[in-house]
């Protein structure tokens, strides 16, 4: 079973009703606009571990950078000066998530790699808001922002709104964790969506009382 994640998107349905009366948009391009942005901010909100404090809890440092000189990328080589420290995190972080338990000899020579793994993980948490921007960016054949992660692939769909009777834009977040209880998703990213809903909303709000506010100004100035 996939896990959900369920947000109270009633003051945003409200402003979005008030905001269709002053957009000369379609309402499938509004639909389409308003969830874009609404996954955009779930992406940045979003939270991600610090690199640094991260590093220093692993008791990790960068030993070297390699560059790759076909592509030019940079890759990070990382020494551990605690293995024991890694090997004992990696071993409670798997007995707190139910997984099969390994030996410490197992732990202790698999903690470079886990604790580099660790590092390189940093920020992945928001990539499952990436499919759905794109795919939500090319409906409306407009930018997905400044995404900071471009050569991610994010596992996160959307399906754009269409013309019809009652047009709706559908996007899911899909990065889950299965653990033995089943799928779950961070609860962090439910939070990032209904800051996200919430902040649309208020900023839908703002373009409409600024919309009445010039109407009522041209009718005074009759």
């Amino acid at each position: 079973m996939k896990a959900t994640i369920t947000v109270d998107q009633s003051q945003f349905q409200d402003a979005l009703q008030q905001y269709v009366r002053f957009c000369k948009k379609t309402l499938p391009e509004i639909i389409n606009g308003k969830a874009r942005a609404i996954a955009f901010r779930a992406y940045g909100s979003t939270a991600r571990a610090d690199r640094g404090e991260v590093m220093r809890q692993l008791s990790l440092r960068v030993a070297k950078q390699v560059t790759n000189r076909k592509t030019g990328k940079v890759r990070n080589v990382y020494a551990a000066e605690d293995r024991r420290r890694i090997a004992g995190i990696n071993y409670v972080r798997d007995k707190l998530s139910g997984k099969a338990l390994k030996s410490y000899a197992d732990y202790k020579a698999g903690s470079l790699k886990y604790a580099a793994n660790r590092v390189s993980a940093i920020g992945t948490l928001a990539s499952g808001w990436v499919g759905c921007i794109r795919i939500l960016a090319r409906a409306i054949k407009e930018s997905s922002g400044q995404i900071q992660m471009k050569r991610v692939r994010g596992p996160g769909t959307a399906t754009p709104a269409v013309n019809g009777w009652n047009p709706t834009a559908v996007f899911a977040y899909n990065l889950q964790e299965r653990k033995p209880e089943g799928s779950t998703i961070d609860p962090r990213c439910q939070d990032a969506l209904q800051a996200a809903f919430d902040a649309e909303a208020a900023n839908t709000m703002e373009y409409v009382a600024r919309k009445l506010q010039e109407g009522a100004d041209r009718v005074n100035a009759k």
